[in-house]
This record gives C-alpha cells, sequence and structure tokens, in this order.
C-alpha cells in the first residue's frame, strides 16, 4: 500500500474515534474540576451557600428553579451557561444556568427532572463545575456511513472524498494563472466553476472574507439559481454570516425596485430570539416539514441538519459555505458534506484555531482549514484563495502581521494610510510594567496602566475612513469608549481591568461599557477599534498556569487576534521579564519569536 494511501485510513480509522476522544476527556477534566473546587478556577463556583426554591420564571418554564450564592470576589467566566455536580454513585447530573450574577456572587440554575431524582438535595451542594458536552447524535452515522463509502469506492468523485484526500479543487479556472485576482469577480466565477468540490478561501484580518463571502452567496442563489447552505462551529457564526448575507439582498432589492426582484427564502433552523431582535426577512423554525426545507433558498443551521441521513443526491444542496471554518473540526465538515454537492470553505486558522481537549493521532484533530493548509501559513493557490489586502491595518501593523502570520503576502489598501491618530504614535506600542509581586493570571499594575492610557487618549482626535459611498471620504472624530478594545489572556484580569476602569473616575464607563470593552481574545475575533491594549498579565513565563504557555499565553493565534484588532495603535502591556523568557521547546521558541519581533524590531517602546 502507498504511502498517502496508507496515511488517508490511519487518519479515517482516528477520525471514527474523535467523539469518543473528546468525550473522555471532557468527563475526566470535569471531574478533575469538580473534585478539586479550586476557587481560581474560573469553570467552578465553590462554597456555595443555597438560597432557596423559587417556582419556574415562565409559564412555559417547566422546572422550578434553585439559587445559590457565592464569594462576589472568586473569578467566574460570566458566560457559562450549563452546570453540573455528581451524584454518589459518580453519576454527572447536568442543570441549565439560568442566570449569573459575578458582581452579585448569585447562581440560579433550573432543577430539571433528573437533578431532582438524583438524591442529593440543593441544600447540600457546594460547588458546580461547567459542563459543556454535546453529543454527536445523527453525525455519528453519517461517519461510518462516510467510511463505509470511502472503504468500498475511496475514488468516488465526491466532495467529501475530495476534502479528505486533499485534493485541489476541481475548477474551470486556473487558479495559478497570474491573472486570477482574489477579487469578487473572480471568486464569484470560481465559486460557480465548482464541481463537486470545494473552495477554500483563507481571510486574514480585515480583508473583507464575511463580506466577500455574502455576495457569493448573492451570486449564486440570484445568477447561478443555486440552493445554498451556511454552517459554522457556532451560532453566532452561522446567523453572522446569514444577516451580513440578507442585507446584500436587502440592498439590491432597493435599489432595484423596479425589476421585480424576488425576495430571498433565508430559513435559521432555530426558534425565534426573545433576547434580541430577529434577522428581518429570515424564518425562524425547527421543523423542516419533511423536506429538509426544499422550499427555501437559503438554509443556515448547524452541523447536525447538515448530516442528516434523508440527504441524498436528488435533494442535496448545491452549496454549504463553512464559515470560520479555521475553527470547525475536519471531522464535522466531513458529515456535513453530506447535505451538499459543493463546499464553500471561509476562514483562517492563522487567528483563532480549532478546540480540542483531546489528543488525536495523525491529525485527527485538526480543523477543516488546517488540513487543507497542511501546517502552512497560507494556502497553496492551486488549493484556494487568499485574500491577501486588508482594509483594516495600518501599514505598520500590517507589515508585522504579515510578515509574522502571512509569508509577507498581506498588503493594505491605501486607504489604511489615512486612518490615524492625529496627536501621538500610531503602529506597534510596547509598555513595560514592573510587578510588584509575581502575578499568575492577574496584575493590578498592569491594569492601572490601561486605565491611565484609555485615560490619555479619551477625547483625542483620530481620523478614520467613511467607506459606505462609492468614493471613501476622510472624517474626524473624537475616540470614544467604545473605541477601546483591552485584551487579557485570563478572566482574573479582565474582571480586574474592568474595576480598576469603573473606579478611575473615566467619563463614559460604566459596568455595560467595560463589559464590551474588556474581555479574552475569544470575544473579539472578527471585531475592530481604532486603539487596542493587550495585557498579558503573567510576570514570568513559569508562573504561567499549568497547560497556558505556549499553547496559551505565548500562542502566535492570540498574538495575531490581539494585534489585527486594531486599526490605528496596538498596545501591549507586560513585564520584561516575560518576554525575555528561555524557550524549551521549538513550538515555544517559535511562538516566543512573534512577542521578540514586536517588542524588539517593530514597536516604539514606551518607558515605564
Amino acid at each position: 500500500m502507498e504511502s498517502e494511501n496508507l496515511n488517508q485510513y490511519l487518519l479515517l480509522f482516528n477520525l471514527l474515534e474523535y467523539w469518543d476522544r473528546e468525550w473522555r476527556k471532557n468527563m475526566t477534566d470535569t471531574w478533575i474540576r469538580f473534585e478539586a473546587c479550586d476557587i481560581n478556577d474560573p469553570d467552578t463556583l465553590v462554597g456555595l451557600d443555597y438560597q432557596g426554591s423559587f417556582p419556574p420564571p415562565s409559564p412555559r418554564a417547566k422546572n422550578p428553579s434553585q439559587r445559590f450564592s457565592f464569594d462576589p470576589k472568586q473569578i467566574v467566566d460570566s458566560s457559562i451557561t450549563n452546570l453540573c455536580f455528581f451524584d454518589s454513585f459518580g453519576e454527572l447530573v447536568e442543570v441549565d444556568v439560568r442566570e449569573l450574577d459575578r458582581f452579585k456572587g448569585e447562581v440560579t440554575v433550573a432543577w430539571n427532572t433528573n437533578a431532582e431524582n438524583s438524591g442529593v438535595r440543593p441544600e447540600n451542594i457546594k460547588t458546580l463545575t461547567s459542563y459543556s458536552w454535546f453529543p454527536p447524535r445523527n453525525k455519528r452515522e453519517a461517519l461510518l456511513k462516510f467510511a463505509d463509502d470511502f472503504l468500498e469506492n475511496p475514488e468516488s468523485e465526491i466532495v467529501s472524498f475530495a476534502l479528505f484526500r486533499r485534493e485541489p479543487p476541481v475548477l474551470s479556472i486556473d487558479l495559478k494563472d497570474k491573472k486570477f485576482q482574489p477579487d469578487l469577480d473572480h471568486l464569484k466565477k470560481t465559486a460557480s466553476a465548482l464541481n463537486n468540490s470545494y473552495l477554500a478561501i483563507q481571510g486574514p484580518p480585515g480583508t473583507g472574507k464575511t463580506w466577500a463571502g455574502a455576495r457569493i452567496i448573492h451570486h449564486l442563489v440570484t445568477v447561478e439559481k443555486k440552493r445554498v447552505g451556511i454552517t459554522a462551529q457556532s451560532w453566532s457564526a452561522i446567523e453572522n454570516l446569514l444577516e451580513a448575507t440578507v442585507k446584500v439582498f436587502e440592498k439590491e432589492r432597493n435599489e432595484n425596485l423596479e425589476s421585480g426582484l424576488e425576495p430571498l427564502k433565508a430559513v435559521l433552523r432555530k426558534p425565534k430570539p426573545k433576547d434580541k431582535e430577529p434577522i428581518e426577512g429570515v424564518t425562524y423554525t425547527t421543523n423542516d416539514k419533511g423536506n429538509l426545507f426544499a422550499d427555501f433558498d437559503l438554509v443556515a443551521s448547524t452541523t447536525w441538519f447538515w448530516a442528516h441521513e434523508d440527504f441524498n443526491e436528488e435533494n442535496k444542496f448545491d452549496y454549504l459555505v463553512i464559515d470560520e471554518a479555521g475553527q470547525l473540526a475536519l471531522v464535522d465538515a466531513l458529515v456535513s458534506a453530506n447535505g451538499a454537492r459543493n463546499l464553500l470553505l471561509l476562514g483562517d486558522p492563522q487567528q483563532l484555531s480549532q478546540v480540542t481537549q483531546a489528543s488525536h493521532p495523525f491529525r485527527a484533530g485538526v480543523s477543516v482549514f488546517e488540513h487543507i493548509l497542511n501546517d502552512k501559513d497560507t494556502i497553496e493557490n492551486d488549493r484556494g484563495v487568499l485574500l491577501d489586502k486588508t482594509f483594516r491595518l495600518r501599514p505598520e501593523i500590517c507589515e508585522f502581521i504579515s510578515d509574522q502570520f502571512y509569508d509577507e503576502k498581506l498588503t493594505y489598501d491605501i486607504t489604511c494610510e489615512k486612518r490615524k491618530l492625529v496627536k501621538g504614535e500610531n503602529g506597534l506600542l510596547w509598555h513595560p510594567v514592573s510587578h510588584e509581586q509575581d502575578c499568575v493570571n492577574q496584575s493590578e499594575e498592569e491594569a492601572k496602566v490601561v486605565a491611565e492610557i484609555i485615560s490619555e487618549l479619551l477625547g483625542s482626535e483620530w481620523k478614520t475612513i467613511n467607506q459606505e459611498n462609492d468614493s471613501p471620504t476622510e472624517e474626524s472624530k473624537k475616540l470614544a469608549v467604545d473605541d477601546f478594545m483591552v485584551v487579557a489572556p485570563y478572566n482574573a484580569q479582565v474582571r480586574m481591568i474592568q474595576t480598576k476602569l469603573l473606579t478611575s473616575d473615566i467619563d463614559g464607563i460604566d459596568k455595560d461599557t467595560v463589559k464590551g470593552m474588556v474581555g479574552t481574545v475569544d470575544k473579539f475575533q472578527g471585531r475592530e477599534a481604532p486603539v487596542v491594549i493587550y495585557s498579558l498579565t503573567t510576570s514570568r513565563q513559569e508562573l504561567a498556569p499549568k497547560g497556558r504557555k505556549d499553547d496559551f499565553l505565548f500562542s502566535p493565534n492570540r498574538l495575531n487576534v490581539a494585534v489585527s484588532r486594531a486599526q490605528c495603535l496596538t498596545y501591549i502591556v507586560g513585564t520584561e521579564e516575560l518576554i525575555s523568557t528561555r524557550a524549551n521547546s521549538i513550538s515555544e521558541m517559535k511562538a516566543l519569536n512573534h512577542f521578540c519581533r514586536y517588542v524588539d524590531d517593530l514597536s516604539e517602546k514606551i518607558q515605564a
């Protein structure tokens, strides 16, 4: 058996074990957190005091609520939606979070039937820890079918096999042709030319990946008369691309009222939201009427829907667009291909990458985009398209991002030169800070510096570019509170900075604004601001929490996202000792090199 074929079978075997490995690691980590009762663990609530039982919050809610209090000083991840405890037999019992107020130190959970029958009384619960496992359900059967079909006929020309084998896209257009440019017209033609194949579009920061994706979908539906699906790792990513697409259709209809354009028939496979405005013109329903939404042009749903067993060659969608494909597991992309003839992959694994809990041999745990890149930073021009021009980053920031993460292939639009802070520095700044005591996951000194930077710059003038019209125009504005983005690696430091800002008497800052402007890197992907401040927090590398050194604190992906949110100016705040860390492995050396390049070669230094 040839080496390439052997590697394919080894990968297939390990993909079949993917969800079992993830589940076992998830359960082990959950049990360890629950038993440790670590007050410094943001995923675990410890020292709980029972506050009582309350009736269901609405007529539709069946289960009563149980409320607990905890020390407000405890660092808690406010995004937790599911908690769990273990009964006397060691069985996990999951409860939904109805309300979590970390400032008051209160959590309210839905006391479901499993909790009621667990034999554990709520007044005896002292610890709850997060739990976020989503079982594969029908995706497991879809993967088994994929494996059976591949073993029977590995040379079959279907999109999932082409993706699995990492074959170049089957196109009538030569991506290597020097005449090909990654502009919208060429992207539309390329996507339209797919034939039971896939096209990967890598979108570095500010290159307009979502903008391009929405217009490609519009072209496929209106010009090519194709049915298109949308999926991603998260509902937020799915809804983001769907909303952008709907706006393109709406704009087109408003500009051509006399042409009699048919309205878009779009459906989002989930109930209509109660906590935010629904996307106008989109049907919200989980009922596909037994025909997999055959009456709709555009269907947006999670990978479970696209792995549905009832999809066949007759009712498959023409295209499935996978957004944030750098964060979607290869196995999820393969089973999602069950519902479409062609795949369009939008993403960038150089930014936030696929998150796995377990270790997977033979690259079975990589994202679908990492699978295509095959350890390269940028996509090869015979396998996809690199959007190579950013419309966000000033030249100084673009130079660093391009050199360190994109093989020097990323350029900037001329309008980026005009976007600037009028007084003071633009580009990259390094602000060293001395810690009086060793800091692990929070630093008061760095929080103070963050507040001082914002206080100094707030209200100052900056130039931006209005690109809403056909010809971009320059505008002068004053820096407002929401023009700042503060990034920290730990939830503890996020809370420390929020508290410091609230007590610094800065105009316009309150509890609501600090929640929006301060967060971890994960919160800010896809967003931008004139000024970004990145607090590294930890005093020295050896103090970094276990498992959060080269793969977290010094993560190249996280540095890329943090720095590239900035339109005009990026500050990195940290200690000289941390940046001077001696690498202990090749991967750590590569990660540290990005920070050294920022601090030593490219940035202006602010004297502490």
